[in-house]
């Protein structure tokens, strides 16, 4: 099957920086499905997919308390994106996702040009590699504010870090593209 083989090349590329075997191989499931499963894309719905037993449990440990370093696997889904679409240029936006309660990590009241509102949302950052005919995201980070950073109930019970500082969004913005490595070198977009 098609799928299959663009899926192991896929994942071979971007998740062969993680160290451990099991990794790559729930991190191949991972993708598997978010691509093929209907829906939402909850684990529950993506491990359901699945052949293995104990699937949702694992998926869950893989993608919300294993020690592997994400930062690698991005940059390496960004590099490999990056020369499938042919990138040539780099868009970083700024976006507000809208929430309906206030217990997601970032929460809060943000206004929104567009609406000429304020609503409850979290702030967000993306950055984009774009070509001609493609725009695909490649990179992204929460703003957090001053307000979500300095409350150290909500700080625990989101993990935040506990080095990380407020910051504008403009440093927010800054950091999301030299997460990557930042582009221009050489000329190129590669990362």
């Amino acid at each position: 099957m098609l799928l299959d083989e663009d899926l192991t090349d896929l994942c071979d590329d971007i998740l062969a920086g993680l160290p451990r075997s099991d990794q790559r191989r729930r991190g191949r499931e991972y993708v598997r499905g978010l691509l093929l499963a209907r829906g939402r894309k909850s684990i529950r719905n993506i491990a359901a997919i699945s052949t293995e037993p104990a699937a949702e449990q694992a998926l869950h440990h893989f993608v919300s308390d294993s020690t592997w370093d994400w930062m690698p696997v991005r940059r390496a889904l960004a590099r490999h994106v990056t020369r499938l679409c042919g990138a040539r240029t780099w868009v970083l936006h700024p976006t507000l996702i809208r929430k309906a309660g206030t217990h997601s990590v970032g929460v809060g009241r943000r206004y929104s040009p567009g609406l000429g509102q304020s609503l409850n949302a979290q702030h967000a950052v993306g950055l984009w590699a774009a070509s001609t005919s493609v725009v695909t995201p490649v990179n992204w980070r929460l703003h957090l504010n001053e307000d979500w950073l300095s409350d150290e109930k909500r700080r625990r019970r989101a993990a935040i870090p506990d080095d990380l500082v407020a910051q504008s969004l403009g440093a927010c913005t800054v950091e999301a593209y030299l997460e990557l490595g930042g582009a221009g070198r050489s000329g190129d977009m590669m990362l």
